[in-house]
């Protein structure tokens, strides 16, 4: 059993001093679901003395806002508002009785009565004590003291009599619960003097009305339309069953000719149908159908019709039309005369509800809504579209509606002006709530309808104008006020809403309770804290009316003189900014017949902990292990402290994670083969049984850029264009430049070829103008370069081939080599093909005596040096020179150099 903490100082149960009889919660039944917490209400832990079936309430863990930590971990308690419409009294022999005022779970609706049997009144509550119920009939008592609410008639009673308006209350010791006001109609059994027997006849191409005329009820028949073998007639948009029962014809067809059109009325409630006309329709045919004219409404004699519809009621709009076919002539080719016909088609209404956006030869029929788009309305085209329905119309739905018919010798349009109210319906309805002696309370009922309804309130059935009046009781538009409750106020409150469309009906059970006072926190609890910081002690305590708290210290004296010290609300002590003085036991009491205690223990330690080398924020290379630390101080008092690392706010550790990170004894977290997605911000925490502490730091990962890629040229002219790419992923490294490296073709042999660094780029810069020899073929290329290196060279741009030119340079290195006497031997080093700027290249070799005056050039062209001269003497000096040539012309003039003839 539970047992007082002042008598036990380590006991894990709620404190309560002995009573006559202990108050235990029991199941909620009143309500499906707790209610909000209403001005005024108590609020009952789940966890205190009034517990179900003996159950004791497990320790609570006091709350230290993460400052402090009370020694030995445990779950906290979770609190619960309890609905005290039920209560379990458990007196010292241990027997237990289930208090509850009535509450209504089964109510009666208005019906229409036919016989005895129909005379069903269901009213049925539960509660204990178990309530009896009471019928009062148009103000006046006719049934009492019954255990059972649920009204029926005896055999012998005459039915007439259950005629009027009811309605059912359920009382016992806590209140009077009642139900809304309901109607019994009473009606004869419906039926038939004699059936009707009719005949019509009428002209092909017609419009016709089959009348269905059953007797009136309050509720209204269904109507069915059938042949004399019980078959519906089929329905389409030509033959259509109207709301009024009557069967339409829009026009006549030969085949619409039987005997046996047979108007059935189903009346469900009086388990009865009747066949209230059997009619015989002859269609004669007709060889001068009338002219095709402009479509008109069945039943519709004016432009406009108004509906006064109820919120969440069925509301159908009814837009039937008749008149003739489109004729059409068909003309048989070779005869002597043509012959015409008249093809009676039904007219194709497709197009019923729905705004007119287009004219076609064929009758169709459409609606509009004249303040809106009938897409915003809840009502949708039924009937082979001659209807548009509301299953539960809403206020939304309030506006002008217009359908319209055409056919393509005119139109009729017919406008429905929908008006839309509403009964009573509730938007804030009062809950069912425990409230202290003293209390104030707002019982707040909201209902909305159209007309506005008007709210009254009444006490255990009895209307609030006929109660005693009392001046801590007042009415503010839908709230009762009831000022300083006390004991007597408990009872079953009912706000009704009423319009002319109908009323709706609150039960709101209000109990005043007295609760002696507990103390919910657990005895000698032990709290640990750093100096410096705060601590929250709790003494939870709860009691009705709401006890006061006091806390001492050892020295007996009142705590809150301290301006460190403050008391909230809900019993926590908090001493802010502790020092080594606090330590110490601290005493939390609440004054009853018998003062009601727990003690509290408050150690302070003087370190707190502290991360002195957290980790940094680093850069790694790709494929690498990195490490970061956390270096971290804690008091050696203290068990060891956890830490706790995370990436991006999500733990790390776990066994899918063992092959990718691993922490070290000090702290130090190291990751394994890093990737670029590792790549993120790392928090070490590092958690003590006093506090915790969180460092940040963060991992980039860096690599060789990505290559450049989407080469393409642009500004082509013979000899120059502009070379653009996008460069690729720096991968977290600044880029410093791109080299752009260009391959020779035409002239190298392809297992020759090279590539060649041609121009440096800056890293800012995605494209390059390039000047090209004439008469090659290039390749290109770009590697980026950033700070950890180069990239893979991109992939090689097309291919660009340029145009001959004459030669625009020389061969360099010209000399004489003359070893044989009485010879020049010219040589000089020999052009790259690259510079031959186009096809038949060549070398003009020119020489002449030097130092003679008047003396002329010599020249011959050869394709490769050396170049021999004969006859020039021992040693004598020559000019020299050797241009470039090829098919489109020469080089630009050498200077000559000086050579010397062979010697002996």
């Amino acid at each position: 059993m539970c047992v007082s903490q002042r008598w036990w100082r380590s006991s894990r149960g709620c404190l309560a001093p002995g009573l006559p009889l202990l108050l235990l919660l029991s199941p909620l039944t009143f309500l499906i679901t707790t209610p909000p917490l209403a001005l005024g209400a108590i609020q009952i832990p789940k966890h205190c003395e009034y517990c179900v079936h003996h159950t004791c309430p497990v320790h609570m863990q006091p709350r230290t806002g993460g400052l402090g930590q009370p020694a030995g971990g445990s779950d906290p308690v979770h609190m619960k508002l309890v609905d005290w419409s039920e209560l379990v009294l458990r007196d010292k022999a241990g027997n237990s009785t289930v208090s509850q005022p009535p509450v209504l779970f089964e109510v009666p609706k208005s019906i229409t009565a036919f016989s005895p049997v129909d005379i069903h009144l269901p009213c049925e509550a539960t509660g204990n004590p178990p309530p009896t119920f009471h019928w009062v009939k148009g103000g006046v008592l006719i049934r009492s003291g019954l255990h059972s609410g649920t009204l029926m008639a005896e055999e012998e009673e005459p039915l007439q009599q259950f005629e009027g308006h009811y309605r059912c209350y359920a009382t016992n010791i806590y209140g009077t619960a009642m139900t809304q006001s309901v109607q019994v109609i009473v009606e004869a059994q419906p039926v038939l003097l004699r059936q009707q027997q009719v005949h019509k006849k009428s002209y092909e191409g017609e419009s016709i009305i089959l009348s269905c005329n059953p007797p009136e009820s309050s509720i209204p028949p269904f109507i069915h339309w059938m042949d004399k073998l019980m078959v519906h007639i089929s329905q389409s948009e030509r033959v259509l069953v109207g709301l009024d029962g009557n069967l339409y014809f829009s026009n006549l067809l030969r085949n619409d000719s039987r005997k046996d059109y047979m108007c059935n009325a189903q009346y469900l409630a009086a388990r009865t149908i009747l066949t209230e006309s059997v009619i015989s329709l002859t269609v004669v045919p007709s060889k001068d159908v009338a002219q095709a004219r402009k479509p008109h409404f069945f039943k519709h004699t004016g432009p406009h019709s108004s509906v006064l519809a109820l919120r969440g009621h069925r509301v159908t709009l009814e837009c039937i039309p008749k008149g003739l076919a489109v004729e059409r002539d068909i003309k048989r080719g070779g005869e002597a005369g043509a012959l015409r016909r008249a093809e009676r088609v039904a007219p194709a209404l497709t197009e019923l509800w729905r705004p007119l956006h287009h004219r076609t030869h064929t009758k169709v029929v459409g609606v509009k809504k004249k303040d809106g788009r009938l897409g915003e309305t809840s009502g949708q085209p039924d009937k082979h579209n001659r209807w548009f329905h509301f299953e539960s119309i809403g206020l939304n739905d309030d506006g002008e509606y217009e359908c319209k018919a055409l056919n393509s010798h005119g139109f009729t349009t017919h406008s429905f002006t929908v008006t839309v109210e509403a009964a009573p319906y509730w938007v804030k309805e009062p809950a069912s709530q425990l409230y202290s002696p003293g209390e104030t309370v707002h019982l707040d009922c909201q209902a909305e309808g159209i007309p506005t309804p008007s709210i009254t309130w009444s006490i255990n059935g009895r209307n609030i104008t006929e109660v005693d009046e009392e001046p801590r009781r007042s009415v503010s538009g839908g709230t009762l006020i009831l000022r300083d409750v006390v004991l007597a106020d408990t009872a079953v409150y009912q706000c009704e809403a009423t319009n002319k469309h109908g009323s709706a009906l609150l039960n709101t059970f209000l109990h005043v309770v007295e609760l002696p006072p507990q103390i919910l926190t657990s005895d000698g609890l032990l709290y640990r804290v750093t100096e410096g910081r705060n601590i929250l002690m709790d003494c939870e305590v709860f009691g009705s009316p709401r006890p006061d708290i006091t806390w001492e210290g050892e020295d007996r004296l009142p705590l809150l003189s301290d301006p460190r010290v403050s008391l909230m609300t809900n019993g926590t002590l908090v001493i802010s900014e502790v020092d080594h003085d606090d330590a110490g036991v601290y005493s939390c009491s609440v004054k009853h017949n018998n003062n009601v205690s727990i003690n509290a223990h408050l150690e302070v330690y003087s370190q707190r902990t502290v991360i002195p080398a957290p980790p940094q924020n680093l850069r790694f290379l790709r494929g690498t292990n990195a490490l970061l630390t956390c270096g971290f101080y804690t008091d050696p008092r203290l068990p060891p402290a956890q830490v706790v690392w995370r990436r991006d706010g999500h733990k790390l550790m776990g066994s899918e994670t063992a092959n990718k990170y691993s922490v070290f004894e000090d702290g130090t977290l190291k990751v394994s083969n890093i990737q670029f997605n590792d790549s993120a911000q790392y928090s070490c925490e590092v958690i003590s049984l006093l506090d915790h502490v969180k460092a940040m730091g963060s991992i980039t990962v860096v690599d060789r850029p990505d290559p450049p890629k989407y080469l393409s040229l642009s500004e082509v002219t013979d000899h120059n264009l502009t070379l653009n790419w996008t460069p690729g992923s720096a991968h977290n490294s600044p880029m410093i430049d791109f080299i752009v490296e260009f391959r020779e073709e035409q002239h190298t042999e392809g297992k020759k070829w090279k590539w060649e660094e041609m121009k440096k780029v800056p890293a800012d810069v995605q494209h390059v103008q390039l000047s090209l020899r004439p008469f090659c073929t290039y390749r290109f290329r770009v590697i980026a370069v950033n700070e950890v290196g180069r990239s893979d060279p991109s992939e090689p741009s097309d291919t660009y081939r340029t145009s001959p030119a004459v030669p625009d340079r020389n061969p360099t290195g010209v000399r004489s080599e003359s070893a044989v006497p009485d010879s020049l031997v010219i040589t000089w080093d020999e052009m790259d093909k690259m510079y031959h700027n186009g096809h038949g290249f060549l070398y003009e070799v020119s020489w002449r005596e030097a130092g003679k005056r008047d003396a002329r050039w010599n020249s011959a062209e050869v394709k490769s040096p050396p170049f021999l001269v004969q006859n020039t003497g021992t040693y004598t000096p020559f000019e020299i020179k050797v241009k470039a040539v090829n098919s489109l012309g020469s080089g630009p003039a050498p200077e000559p150099e000086i050579g010397h003839g062979g010697g002996q």
